[in-house]
């Protein structure tokens, strides 16, 4: 299915929970997003929370929230195209709701008052959104570069700060973006890594500490020639 195809939750009792990619009982090629648990200790039964109209689900991301509800988002067809949004709890899921029908690559986490917050991809440039009152209506744009970006990724800290990362083109070559927001305006973009002389990068991984300091991992493109470098940032 291509992107992000597994996401690992654990709720505040320490149960795992676990969403997927999948294909239709029929198995003739469309995408369904699955879910189960270890409650008990033991694994439950798989769950179906969508179905696609048509084709394949790509780029899954899902996270839960205080009250050990789950907010998920996916790409793909659901009567329209786009990033989609799920929120329940087990055995019991909402209705699909359209985020952007133009939207691709989405990463989802939720703020201190259990609001998902959602980054993603459209024609426009890389988007930043957030659900109140049942709807995604709070769009913000945060780079206007539509240039083969892809791997975005964020994250909350404990005074409702969001960071982002992303991959674009940058100085003829792939390179890994970061921006924050704080107080709802967003700083200066910067550049975490750029190296005109390698192919490019994978899609990072984003995460912080208690003390709100940024921690970025990321690997070189496998034909970069390095083999299984890994590096590490920190952005205070």
């Amino acid at each position: 299915n291509g992107g992000k195809t597994i996401a690992l939750m654990l709720d505040s009792n320490n149960v795992p929970h676990i969403v997927f990619l999948g294909l239709n009982a029929a198995d003739t090629g469309i995408g369904r997003i699955r879910y189960f648990n270890r409650v008990g200790g033991s694994w439950g039964a798989v769950e179906t929370v969508a179905t696609a109209t048509s084709g394949s689900i790509f780029e899954l991301s899902a996270c839960v929230d205080s009250t050990n509800t789950f907010h998920i988002i996916a790409t793909g067809t659901f009567t329209t195209g786009g990033v989609h949004y799920w929120t329940g709890i087990t055995a019991s899921w909402s209705a699909t709701q359209d985020i952007d029908t133009a939207g691709s690559s989405g990463d989802i986490t939720v703020s201190s008052a259990n609001a998902p917050v959602v980054i993603y991809n459209d024609a426009g440039g890389k988007k930043f959104n957030t659900r109140s009152g049942g709807t995604w209506s709070n769009e913000e744009t945060i780079s206007t570069n539509t240039t083969n970006f892809q791997g975005n990724k964020i994250v909350v800290d404990s005074a409702d700060n969001y960071h982002v990362i992303w991959i674009e083109n940058i100085d003829s070559s792939r390179g890994i973006k970061y921006r924050k927001r704080t107080s709802g305006v967003w700083g200066t973009e910067q550049t975490v890594i750029s190296n005109a002389a390698l192919p490019g990068y994978e899609a990072g991984l984003l995460g912080i500490d208690s003390s709100n300091a940024v921690y970025v991992v990321y690997q070189p493109d496998q034909d970069s020639g390095l083999g299984e470098t890994i590096y590490y940032k920190i952005i205070a």
